[in-house]
């Protein structure tokens, strides 16, 4: 039975659901002793919120890659066999790195998020100094990258491609 492109993108995309909810159940067995010790709801949310943002996006990766696949990923080209495995694989990596990244800011926003409001709550009158909006800045950045993969994706295959080739049509130089 061969494989086309899209089954092995698909596969891919339900490997990397499978990383994606491993490392946010392992990381949620990390927050087990705060998570114990914890006594408001609103900690053990904040604990919780960054390994569900994992598990979550790897659970939906793992039983629903089409929609990312035929979204984000389109075929074609009529470059060289080569040359369209070549720009096509560059594309999906690409996608996939971005996935990765708009997870971590994901998960990291809504933690700074609900730690910020945890400490609003607890200190409400004290008005120290804050590194909140660094931490925001930082992470809406991240998230502005990991668009910019995802749906940049063609772009950057044409732009290795092209880099690559020296701008020809085909991988054969001539």
């Amino acid at each position: 039975m061969a494989l086309d492109f899209d089954g092995l993108v698909r596969v891919v995309l339900k490997l990397f659901g499978l990383v994606l909810a491993v490392y946010g159940i392992s990381t949620l067995a990390a927050y087990a002793p705060l998570v114990l010790s914890s006594s408001g709801a609103l900690q053990l949310l904040n604990f919780l919120s960054g390994p569900a943002v994992f598990i979550g996006a790897g659970l939906f990766l793992w039983f629903f890659p089409a929609p990312i696949s035929n979204t984000v990923i389109r075929g074609g080209g009529e470059q060289g066999e080569e040359s369209v495995w070549v720009a096509r694989l560059v594309e999906a990596g690409s996608v996939l790195i971005g996935l990765w990244l708009f997870v971590v800011a994901i998960s990291d926003l809504v933690f700074q998020l609900l730690a910020e409001r945890s400490q609003a709550e607890r200190l409400p009158y004290e008005q120290g100094p804050s590194e909140f909006g660094a931490y925001v800045s930082a992470t809406l950045v991240e998230l502005a990258l990991a668009l910019f993969l995802i749906f940049g994706a063609r772009g950057i295959a044409v732009l290795v491609r092209r880099v690559r080739y020296g701008g020809l049509e085909t991988s054969r130089r001539q």
